[in-house]
């Protein structure tokens, strides 16, 4: 593991936030801000331990205020994660991933205590969507639901058990263990212990950990989005249809405002 040595001079210094993940041991280390521009050898990436998390950069401040990736994703709850993970398939994409946040598991997935729903053993897609019409009580839309009630089971095995590894409760016979939760006519909710939320979204951090084409960045706060029409020099461009080229994030350490660029951006 590559191990980053603190300087004495302030020109060379790298600040290392360390934290304890309430499931992840040892330590992760978090390189949040380096000043690679005074270095002798520019620092952009951290290569730490994949099965820590996943890598962290930090745009060389006076060095590089454009970096470009071919998609930024501003968010690293499950939906940004689960973006995440299924654009990596293509090792050649490569992505930015953006949090606000020094811990990038400081999202409102990991505070999500309830299980989540997918299908159980005595299920079916037509009687979750009545499951969920009724206890909606006529403010759920139907076409949502039922895309939810056709494709939500198959995408929690497929991302956060199969690609993602989380480990969902099992039963003594080793079985998983559904459960049945208020509006629910049977068994069909997975849990780890009551902490399921922080255990999905610690699986997802540890699989994007070991992809080389993804790239987190934490205390980043998004300022603006890049469209043509609103920044482009030429006055006319403002009647063309808004088109977006990525982003404006403020890297909350420096306090410099850097350029993301990338064809496609997700608001997650």
């Amino acid at each position: 593991m590559t191990r980053l040595k603190k300087r004495t001079r302030h020109s060379h210094r790298a600040l290392v936030v360390k934290y304890r993940a309430m499931s992840l041991e040892p330590h992760w280390r978090c390189l949040c801000h380096a000043h690679a521009a005074a270095c002798s050898a520019p620092v952009s990436r951290w290569t730490g331990n994949p099965d820590l998390g996943a890598r962290q950069q930090t745009p060389e401040a006076n060095k590089q205020m454009a970096m470009q990736h071919d998609v930024l994703i501003i968010g690293c709850g499950i939906a940004g994660a689960a973006a995440a993970l299924r654009l990596a398939h293509d090792k050649q994409r490569q992505i930015a991933l953006v949090t606000s946040q020094s811990d990038p598991q400081e999202t409102n997935t990991r505070y999500a205590q309830g299980g989540i729903v997918t299908r159980g053993p005595e299920d079916s897609a037509e009687l979750l969507v009545e499951d969920v019409l009724r206890a909606g009580a006529g403010l759920s839309l139907p076409a949502a639901v039922r895309i939810m009630a056709e494709k939500g089971p198959g995408l929690v095995q497929s991302v956060l058990q199969d690609a993602a590894g989380t480990v969902f409760d099992r039963g003594t016979d080793g079985r998983l263990n559904f459960t049945r939760e208020g509006g629910q006519s049977t068994a069909r909710v997975l849990h780890v212990g009551d902490t399921t939320g922080h255990a999905i979204e610690a699986a997802m951090l540890r699989k994007l950990g070991t992809l080389p084409n993804v790239s987190l960045y934490c205390e980043h706060t998004a300022v603006d989005l890049i469209t043509s029409s609103h920044h482009s020099r030429g006055p006319l461009d403002i009647y063309q249809p808004i088109s977006c080229h990525g982003a404006y994030l403020l890297d909350r350490g420096s306090k410099k405002i850097s350029r993301f660029l990338a064809p496609v951006t997700i608001l997650a």
